[in-house]
């Protein structure tokens, strides 16, 4: 786990509390999402995150545990960081053990790491003793670090101010680092180093729907199935061997995880009297996923209770009728299996006495309903990729994958643990591959202890599985052993697909989609939204599909689906598949993108973009690379407001200029010249100013070429502004010369004002204030003249900002107060939020704190209201600055 993703949280707690700003500490438990104590965020409004590269981003308290925990969730806004490196696991304590939880770590803000005004960051380590409090609930965490004393700081107040928030790890000897709890405090009576903790699994104690709510947004999980610190030892194991027939499978010794499944049929054994009905438990869930081992161990624990027979039965199409191996493992001879009457001659020896029977590999209710026994104090456990709903009276447990812990667990068992504890991170690696799956840990752990494998580092085997899964001609050759394999597994339920079923499972695998949708998946197969969800849905009952947020394919099963495409459709089809897609984001953007309002984002855009960005991108790669040339640049053209929107800077560069790549090949000119503009913008933005002239230079010969006028001025006008970003003044105002005079010669006084606007800007920017004055009011009569309100607005904020800088600040706040006036009347709520903002900063310049705090102020409760991420980082350092 990687300390940089310790973050500040900022609680701006208004102008009338002192101190205003409130710092703690969180953690970024995924892209957007951060963990901290809810008495940082006391109050919903005025959050922010800054991050350890000193980046600021506005945030939002999506939950908070509060009175009852100090626990409080984060949403960060227009956040990439730090890519998706997937969520800590969590750990609960074993409060009864006397054993230390040592080797425990955090990372957070402290008061008295205070330099220059920067708080840097303190890594603190230490333990923690079970124990210690357990009748508040609470944790403590010894630390092996001192604060070092702030000089003339207040006795009562802790050195440890600004660590609440952080959250600590206890790192498991097998499993590595795990989330614990979150810091609530320093408790000054039990000393300089301990720090009071919230234990996360606390969650539990919110009520039912309060926890379930928090463990889904946590991905917590069942709290049952948490790794446990300190580490308890195993216990000591009775054996009971019992007598009558045993005919079940070879029990493993090192079977992994299913404890809930495993208590649930024990449960069933123990409660289940002599009289009582049989009992079925059907086992469902994807091939390869362990429903035969978890059977069959259930089987062994459960077998003292079942003294006449315990009888593994495989339904397989490859094996012999079940009445026939059924006979045969209780011991009687071919010649003696009855040769007519099977099946009551099955049922008369079920009845001589309590048996528990495995069907394996069910396909149909029907299958099993025959050999369900029909006397009573019987136990059968029914294995299946389905749910077989038609069985009555049933007990279903779906068989998941395995968490990424518990494959660890099993990989350690086949292979020992020396091999995996030479690389933790390669190791896990490794287990994050195989997906869960026992049958492919198994079959990967077999190859490991092989001679010619043995030396293979962990980090280039990791490597090796990742390439196989994720290429486009994906191979199932590391999960296959010649006796048994992912691959064989999986065609059994592929069998079972009806054929327009079967395509879909073909064609949606081979898109480059990390989920899917009922749209973007019908647009793909060429069919209805309602028709690609029902062929969704019987994957799903086929355990070939899982369900999450959205619909997800296995990576072992999106590599099966991989390879069938290649053997059963034509090459074309896959193209086609991934055209129709490429075409369906594309317009579903540019439609998303023409609702856009004005003065903020379209809440449909934006949301869209938080279910599709991943899709998005990955679908605007690929259209790129096939060559699909007006997709990708229509697609990329709808996103970039999106993504900047976002703060998503990097992702609207990448597409941006493969969006420029793809206008020019597909030789549209325009479309060229206009997105090599807004790739510059972008650039600019991100502060990438190399190349920057070489793109307005090619947009302006673009525009040129094609006699489009309207760019040239359009691109003449930008290119100043770079200028300007560059202190190149004097060459901006060639530019904007250049347009000025061609939009007097057309008499464009709309295009002229805006022009005039940012000339006044260059004027300023090189300190000729009196000439940005002039020209100002050169601007100011003509759209006095036109009576356009948006444009006297705009050119009284330019005329205001010129009188700023010429120090004549009455003027100025007058001049921009008028402009607010305009924007008020015309109902521009960006607009008022701009000019409150340089209002505030010109009343600032003037001294006159109190109006500037009361203009920033209600700068930031209007951007708030419109959700503008930049807006609000500048209203919120101009408050700070205001004190």
């Amino acid at each position: 786990m990687t300390v940089d993703r310790a973050v500040e949280v900022l609680h701006d707690r208004g102008p009338q509390v002192r101190p205003r700003w409130q710092v703690g500490s969180g953690f970024l438990l995924a892209p957007g999402l951060v963990l901290t104590a809810a008495h940082n965020v006391s109050r919903a409004g005025g959050l922010s995150i800054r991050f350890q590269d000193r980046r600021e981003r506005p945030a939002r308290l999506l939950r908070s545990a509060a009175p009852r925990l100090d626990l409080a969730l984060l949403q960060v806004d227009g956040s990439a960081e730090p890519g998706d490196p997937g969520r800590p696991p969590f750990a609960a304590l074993d409060r009864t053990s006397a054993d230390l939880v040592g080797d425990c770590w955090a990372v957070g803000f402290p008061r008295f790491k205070v330099t220059g005004g920067v708080r840097e960051t303190a890594h603190v380590h230490g333990e923690i003793p079970p124990g210690a409090n357990r009748i508040g609930g609470l944790v403590q965490f010894r630390v092996r670090d001192s604060p070092r004393p702030i000089p003339g700081g207040n006795l009562a107040e802790s050195e440890w101010a600004g660590m609440s928030g952080a959250v600590v790890f206890a790192r498991h000897p097998r499993l590595g680092d795990h989330v614990i709890g979150v810091v609530a405090e320093h408790h000054l009576a039990e000393g300089e180093s301990s720090l009071t903790v919230v234990p996360i699994t606390a969650v539990a104690e919110l009520g039912a729907e309060e926890a379930e709510a928090w463990s889904g947004v946590l991905g917590l999980g069942d709290p049952r199935e948490l790794a446990v610190l300190p580490v308890p030892p195993a216990p000591a194991r009775t054996v009971t061997r019992p007598a009558g027939h045993v005919a079940l499978l070879r029990r493993l010794a090192d079977f992994t995880d299913r404890s809930d499944a495993l208590s649930a049929i024990m449960e069933i054994a123990r409660a289940q009297g002599e009289a009582d009905p049989s009992q079925i438990v059907v086992l469902y869930g994807m091939g390869g996923v362990g429903k035969t081992t978890l059977a069959n161990q259930a089987a062994h624990l459960a077998a003292p209770f079942y003294g006449h027979a315990r009888v593994h039965l495989d339904l397989g199409p490859a094996e012999d009728d079940a009445y026939l191996q059924f006979f045969r493992k209780i011991g009687l001879s071919d010649e003696e299996v009855p040769k007519s009457g099977r099946g009551l001659a099955y049922q008369a020896a079920l009845r001589r006495g309590r048996c528990l029977l495995v069907l394996d590999n069910a396909v149909s209710a029907e299958q099993v309903e025959s050999l369900l026994p029909y006397g009573d104090g019987c136990l059968t456990l029914v294995t299946s990729r389905s749910v077989l709903a038609g069985v009555d009276g049933a007990r279903r447990i779906m068989v998941a994958p395995m968490s990424d812990a518990d494959s660890l667990v099993l990989l350690e068992r086949i292979v020992g643990a020396d091999r995996l504890e030479a690389d933790p991170e390669a190791a896990r690696a490794v287990a994050r591959q195989l997906a869960g799956l026992p049958l492919a840990t198994r079959i990967v752990g077999t190859r490991m202890v092989l001679p010619r494998h043995a030396r293979l580092p962990l980090g280039q085997l990791a490597d090796q599985l990742k390439l196989g899964l994720r290429s486009s001609g994906a191979r199932l050759n590391e999960f296959e052993d010649g006796q048994r394999g992912v691959g064989s597994s999986l065609a059994v339920s592929y069998a079972g697909l009806p054929p327009d079923t079967a395509r879909a499972f073909r064609l949606l695998a081979v898109l480059p989609l990390a989920d899917y949708g009922p749209d973007a998946a019908g647009a793909a197969l060429g069919v209805s939204a309602a028709e690609a969800d029902g062929h969704l849905g019987t994957l799903v009952d086929a355990q070939l599909m899982m369900v999450r947020d959205r619909f997800v394919f296995h990576d072992l099963v999106r590599a099966f689906a991989r390879e069938m495409a290649e053997l059963d459709d034509p090459p074309e089809a896959a193209a086609e598949a991934f055209a129709r897609c490429a075409r369906w984001y594309a317009d579903t953007a540019v439609a998303l993108r023409a609702d856009w309002p004005e003065d903020q984002a379209d809440p449909a855009a934006m949301a869209w973009l938080s279910a599709e960005r991943v899709n998005a991108l990955a679908v605007l790669r690929q259209a790129h690379h096939d060559g699909l040339w007006r997709d990708t640049h229509r697609l990329a053209w709808a996103l970039r407001d999106m993504l900047k929107y976002r703060g998503l800077l990097a992702d609207a560069d990448d597409a941006l200029a493969l969006a420029v790549d793809a206008a020019r090949e597909d030789g549209d000119a325009q479309a060229e010249v206009h997105l090599l503009v807004h790739l510059a913008l972008v650039r600019r933005e991100r502060g990438r100013f190399d190349g920057v002239a070489d793109l307005y230079d090619r947009a302006l010969a673009g525009a040129a070429a094609r006699g489009d006028e309207e760019a040239e001025l359009w691109t003449l006008v930008h290119y100043g502004d770079y200028l300007c970003d560059r202190d190149q003044q004097e060459d901006a105002l060639v530019q904007y010369a250049r347009a000025r005079a061609i939009h007097q010669a057309n008499g464009d006084a709309h295009a002229e004002i805006w022009v005039i606007a940012h000339i006044a800007d260059a004027y300023r920017g090189m300190g000729r204030h009196t000439e940005a004055i002039e020209v100002s009011m050169a601007g100011l009569e003509l759209s006095v003249a036109l009576g356009d309100q948006n444009q006297v607005a705009w050119t009284l904020l330019h005329l205001g900002l010129a009188y700023g800088g010429a120090g004549q600040f009455a003027q100025g706040t007058s001049a921009l107060t008028r402009a607010l006036d305009h924007q008020r009347l015309i109902g521009n709520t960006a607009g008022q939020v701009t000019l409150l903002h340089h209002l505030a900063r010109l009343h600032l310049s003037a001294g006159d704190l109190a109006s500037a705090r009361t203009a920033a102020g209600e700068g930031l409760t209007l951007a708030q209201g419109i959700g503008n991420p930049d807006l609000l980082n500048s209203l919120r350092a101009t408050l700070a600055d205001i004190g």
